[in-house]
């Protein structure tokens, strides 16, 4: 007969109210706060008339036992091993702990004084003789964690399948567990009829001889019904000889596979046969299998027994290791369990897309372990009483948050199946929705082919590979699309919910004609403007980050996540303007339009600082203008045409403080100005502040400028040298600025001969931190070594300025530039 043992299901629900049982079996008056009722749900356990649980709930760190109960499946139950019982939870120190103790199981009910008080899983004080079971809170209770929260029902849930000694005709010793019964061994020896124990030679070495073999021994059986289907899950086999570890630590040397589609020799016997043998694995370089093993072989199947009348259905797996010398440094671990494939609710769950299985999280199922020390083993069976011997049963933690995974399946009457990794992947290519499938032994080979073939359709029963962005399938390779463009940066970066702002895109190989998109959503308006730059207007989009995307016409593509965020207001506006004008000595003003503005012209109180001002012939003196028509104004001396090339930057007036002041120079001389607190808006400037030129107006002449701080000799004001030889009125007006929102860069250096001259920062000239490009720069200061200067502060990746100093011979200079956060 086969004994039934089903799975206990202790269930935990937090409540603010429950129903539990009285000494009279009455429900007593509902309890005040919340609670918690723990259900031990059915067990089919024939030969069984009581389970005996003890229970326990405590709260906070310390902890606070809330409550201890012992508790009878006959009193609190169904009498077959069902159990309820409600109590109270602490809703101060949420979560609250629970622990189930398995006390014992016994053939009939018990009376209270009979079933004893809570003792946190003892038996000592029950007065009756407990049947014999693998007990899993043996070591300790099994401890799951929930809320106890007043007006919420909020579950825990322990499933428990217990293991119990069995004896079967078949079967020397054997355990019984969720309808199953299984037995296991690890024979290093032969037991012979004086009580010793003799090798066992049964694999051929590679001189045509039988070897000294070790036998590990797996059977299972789901019983006699005609309805069940036997399957046995096991791991692979892991040698540790202490090759890549020491004695304290576990690591494999060798690992066998014992799940080959065919059994039988696994190996070809030789001087490397092991090293080379597919069912091994060598940790790495520093060991050899041939040290240890000369052979590995697997045999499993069905054997025709009977249960009474019945097929008994009982599967064995059977793994022999032909072994040398070296075999003694060897520990040798692995585990395995049964399944009754047909049974879809006993948290046992077979792959269908490979080899192998697991036992679902959350649940204390059987397992036999083996760990056995292979140099002092002998004739090692299944030891039920001790669960730290080289055979013994073990449980999965009810605990663990994953699933117990166990490598290789054998289920007879299944075709064997395996994950497979897939192979064929061509260059510049990535797999399609999975890189193994699962493979079916036809006898002969294993099937489907894993070579892969150009498919874009997700599929899980081949191997297809799609090739990589900004690459084409051409029928028998993937191939880079011309020019495939990259995106660096979006600047500025930020803006409003209803777009319309021009962002400049940063990057390489854009050709004309590319589109880009915000989240998907096309920009209105895109303007090539070299292969490393775009313009394009801004759609409206939604607040928050936002991915922008620049499709070239050959359909090359880049993305850069979170590259523009909506919702933020452009703090800084850049605008630019290159034009020409004619005549004589004359000043030109040069207003700027809503497009040369990133496609909003600045708010009437924004305040303008000069970014950049150059004309060909002739020297610039330059305004910056406020207000709701910004615009440059510059005087040339020479005549003719010239061209224009002018920026300025506006921030918001409530960034910075505007000081301004007109005075006499008087004749060539050099000349500073302090402003006062009259000429700063009736607020002075302190020295958490950094100026910036906006407007300077001498009568006539070059210009030399410096901007001096709060806390400089001088400070704050402005120093420039002029040509006049009359005093005439000048006029300057500087924007300080907080520091801390602002990179400033200084650099001093010796300059020889005339023309043209690019100087650039280091990080160590602008404090440590280089502008990104992020930033955007306007000149603080520039003091060629004589002569007319034509500035301009350089974004992006290598920030610098440029002037041009109209003498020929030069010297020691110097310049400064702040870069803003757009």
């Amino acid at each position: 007969m086969v004994t039934r043992l089903g799975t206990a299901v202790v269930q935990t629900l937090w409540a603010v109210w429950a129903i539990g049982a009285t000494a009279c079996g009455v429900p007593p008056e509902e309890p005040n706060g919340p609670t918690v009722a723990i259900d031990v749900a059915a067990l089919d356990l024939v030969g069984v008339g009581e389970v005996v649980w003890d229970l326990e709930v405590v709260a906070g760190s310390g902890p606070e036992t809330v409550w201890q109960r012992r508790v009878t499946s006959s009193r609190y139950g169904d009498g077959a091993g069902s159990a309820a019982y409600v109590g109270p939870c602490d809703a101060d120190q949420s979560p609250n702990t629970v622990r189930v103790w398995v006390v014992g199981l016994y053939d009939a009910a018990l009376t209270t004084a009979d079933a004893g008080a809570f003792a946190s899983g003892s038996n000592a004080n029950v007065a009756a003789t407990a049947l014999p079971f693998q007990n899993p809170t043996a070591g300790g209770p099994l401890t799951l964690t929930a809320p106890c929260l007043a007006g919420a029902d909020n579950a825990v849930r322990f499933d428990v399948t217990l293991a119990r000694p069995a004896q079967q005709g078949f079967f020397d010793v054997a355990v019984a567990f969720n309808d199953i019964f299984c037995s296991a061994k690890f024979d290093c020896c032969t037991p012979d009829a004086g009580g010793g124990c003799v090798d066992t030679a049964l694999l051929f070495d590679a001189s045509g001889a039988r070897g000294r073999t070790f036998v590990m021994g797996f059977a299972c059986t789901a019983g006699p019904e005609t309805d069940v289907a036997t399957t046995l899950l096991l791991d692979d086999l892991a040698l540790d000889c202490d090759v890549t570890s020491d004695a304290a630590t576990f690591a494999a040397d060798v690992t066998l596979d014992p799940g080959p589609p065919e059994p039988g020799n696994l190996c070809v016997p030789g001087a490397d046969g092991m090293s080379t043998c597919p069912a091994i694995t060598e940790a790495d370089v520093g060991v050899d299998a041939d040290t240890y093993l000369f052979q590995a072989a697997v045999y499993r199947g069905v054997e025709a027994l009977a249960s009474g009348a019945d097929a008994a259905h009982k599967v064995y797996w059977n793994v022999a290791l032909g072994v040398r010398p070296g075999i003694t440094a060897c520990t040798l671990r692995t585990r395995g369990t049964a399944d009754d494939a047909n049974d879809d609710l006993d948290g046992v769950v077979e792959s269908d897309t490979g080899d192998g299985g697991w036992i679902e999280a959350g649940r204390s199922y059987p397992m036999v372990r083996w760990d056995v020390a292979l140099g002092t083993c002998a004739s090692e069976p299944l030891d039920f009483d001790d669960p730290t011997g080289p055979v013994a049963v073990t449980y999965t933690e009810i605990s663990a948050s994953m699933a117990t995974e166990l490598a290789h399946r054998f289920e007879p009457g299944a075709a064997p199946m395996r994950s497979a990794v897939c192979v064929g992947l061509p260059a510049d290519a990535l797999w399609n929705t999975v890189d193994t499938i699962p493979q079916v032994w036809d006898g002969s080979a294993w099937t489907p082919d894993t070579t892969g073939s150009y498919d874009e359709t997700p599929t899980t029963t081949a191997c297809h590979f799609v090739c990589l962005p900004n690459y084409t399938w051409d029928g028998a390779a993937c191939n880079a699309l011309a020019a495939a463009p990259t995106l660096a940066a979006v600047v500025p970066d930020h803006g409003t919910v209803a777009g319309g702002d021009l962002v400049t895109l940063v990057g390489t190989n854009y050709v004309n004609g590319a589109s880009v998109t915000f989240d998907g959503v096309a920009s209105p308006g895109v303007t090539w403007k070299s292969a490393t730059r775009l313009v394009a207007r801004v759609p409206a989009g939604v607040a928050g980050p936002s991915a922008v995307t620049i499709t070239n016409p050959d359909t090359g593509t880049a993305s850069l996540a979170g590259a523009y965020t909506y919702g933020d207001p452009l703090t800084i506006r850049v605008c630019e303007k290159d034009t020409t004008v004619g005549g004589t000595s004359k000043s030109v003003a040069v207003y700027y339009t809503a497009d040369d503005c990133a496609g909003a012209l600045p708010v009437a109180d924004a305040l303008g600082t000069i970014r950049y001002a150059h004309a060909t012939g002739g020297h610039i003196n330059s305004s910056s203008f406020t207000g709701a028509t910004p615009g440059m104004s510059l005087w040339t001396i020479a005549t003719g045409t010239r061209a224009l090339n002018l920026d300025s930057v506006y921030l918001p007036s409530t960034l910075g403080i505007r000081c301004s002041a007109t005075w006499n120079p008087g004749t060539v001389s050099n000349t500073s100005h302090t402003f006062t607190a009259a000429e700063c808006g009736g607020t002075l400037p302190d020295a958490s502040y950094v100026g910036v030129l906006q407007r300077l107006t001498p009568y006539a002449g070059a210009m030399t400028f410096a901007i001096y701080d709060a806390g400089q000799s001088g400070g704050p004001g402005l120093h420039f040298w002029s040509y006049s030889t009359t005093g005439n009125p000048a006029s300057a007006a500087v924007i300080y600025v907080p520091r801390a929102d602002v990179i400033v860069c200084y650099k001093a250096l010796s300059l020889s001969g005339s023309g043209s001259k690019y100087v650039y920062f280091t990080a160590d000239d602008c404090g440590g931190e280089l502008p990104s490009i992020q930033h955007v720069g306007v000149m603080r200061r520039a003091y060629p070594c004589g002569g007319e200067i034509a500035f301009g502060a350089l974004d992006f990746e290598t920030p610098g300025v440029w002037f041009y100093p109209k003498s020929s011979v030069c010297g020691s200079t110097s310049v400064e530039a702040v870069f803003f956060r757009r």
